[in-house]
């Protein structure tokens, strides 16, 4: 029964098989690690970043027949494939050897979600999967983290395991377009444009534009399969533009089975503006221009300015003598203290100062008013001294006659 069922599991492989076949997706990397089945439940998660998916592969090694059931479960938890399969035994290889189980029709996935693909034995099983470390991913290359994006850690009897299955994704020849979502053209710097979007399946894409005056055309590709799923990664370039012109534009995006996706319209490339001053020149897009420095290069510079003071005080300070160098780290440490400390310390003085400059005044005036307390009495004795004289001069004559 067991071969029965094994020669039309191999009759419906060979329909299947013979239409055309495309591998997009494979865990390239060698490795002779491998697990044995028994009765354990695997649960690999998957991203597909297809929109088909029609044969899974993985690499085993198998001692003799062996029922499973292989799911695919969406990650809702819903099944969209479920199906026993008998596997014959396999014979042993270094690296394993790939064994196609295929699913009998394309089957539509979408590109940016999670799946699981769940492997039960019906009985005691044989089989070896060949796996690969999750730490041997970490390591390294573009190549390894490219594979992390695609495969989540394999779950065995629903507990991680740290390691992702050797596997491979087919899918059969479809006729239906890539689906473009998110196209962005985005404006940069130095005439450059950026072109941005993503796809449901690996494409290759070739982005024409055309000067609606100078009629100039201008083209940019991608000539290698890019993945682009939403939520994940975008496809992109760059090309160079004029400002202040118009342009009309045309993307092409093909899947491998030269299935085409066609957009198309327009864009404008605002003009740049360049203002001068002596010191400087700017380069603006439709922006309000200020001919001062800006705020934060202002403050650099003050702050530049401070630490370089700060550090030639600091070395003069340290070929100074003992006594002069006592009193200038005082003054340094002043210079140095908190606003509080500065303000409380400025205000003391500023008091001490009013104290003081008060006493001066009033000794001051003190001094101003006995000053002019004596001219007055000086000025009132010039005033009595004629009369002084005239008195003293009678009195001098009344005496002569006497005599």
């Amino acid at each position: 029964m067991k071969k029965l069922f094994l020669l039309v599991s191999f009759f419906i492989f060979s329909l299947v098989w013979a239409q055309e076949m495309n591998k997009f997706f494979e865990v390239p990397l060698l490795s002779y690690t491998k697990l044995k089945l028994g009765t354990k439940i695997l649960k690999q998660p998957v991203y597909f970043f297809n929109d088909y998916l029609s044969v899974i592969s993985f690499r085993l090694e198998n001692e003799t027949f062996s029922e499973i059931n292989l799911k695919i479960l969406n990650e809702d938890g819903k099944i969209i494939f479920e199906k026993n399969l008998i596997v014959p035994p396999i014979d042993y290889a270094h690296w394993g050897k790939e064994y196609f189980f295929p699913l009998g029709e394309n089957i539509k996935i979408v590109a940016d979600k999670k799946y699981f693909l769940v492997i039960t034995p019906q009985e005691f099983s044989s089989i070896y999967f060949y796996y690969l470390d999750k730490d041997q991913l970490l390591q390294g290359s573009e190549e390894k983290v490219y594979i992390l994006d695609r495969l989540e850690e394999l779950l065995v009897n629903e507990k991680p395991a740290e390691k992702i299955l050797r596997l491979a994704f087919y899918e059969g020849k479809e006729n239906l377009p890539p689906q473009l979502s998110n196209f962005k053209i985005e404006i940069l710097e130095n005439n450059k444009t950026k072109v941005s979007f993503n796809a449901n399946e690996p494409v290759k894409y070739n982005f024409i534009y055309e000067n609606k005056v100078s009629k100039k055309i201008s083209s940019s590709k991608i000539d290698y399969f890019e993945i682009c799923p939403h939520l994940k990664k975008m496809c992109s370039l760059e090309i160079e533009v004029e400002s202040g012109s118009n342009y009309s534009y045309k993307l092409e995006a093909r899947d491998f089975w030269n299935n085409l996706s066609l957009l198309e319209g327009e864009f404008e490339v605002p003009a740049v503006k360049i203002l001068e001053n002596k010191e400087s020149k700017f380069s603006e897009t439709y922006t309000k221009f200020t001919s001062e420095e800006p705020s934060f290069l202002r403050n650099d510079e003050k702050i530049i300015k401070e630490k370089r003071k700060q550090t030639t005080e600091r070395l003069n300070l340290e070929k100074t003598p003992p006594q002069i160098k006592k009193t200038e780290e005082k003054i340094l440490e002043d210079k140095n203290k908190s606003p509080e400390v500065k303000k409380e310390n400025l205000e003391k003085k500023k008091i001490s100062y009013e104290q003081k400059n008060l006493e001066q005044n009033k000794n001051s005036y003190e001094q101003k008013t006995y000053e002019q307390k004596k001219l007055i009495d000086f000025k009132n004795s010039i005033k009595i001294l004629p009369i002084f004289l005239f008195f003293l001069i009678l009195l001098f004559i009344i005496y002569k006659k006497t005599r």
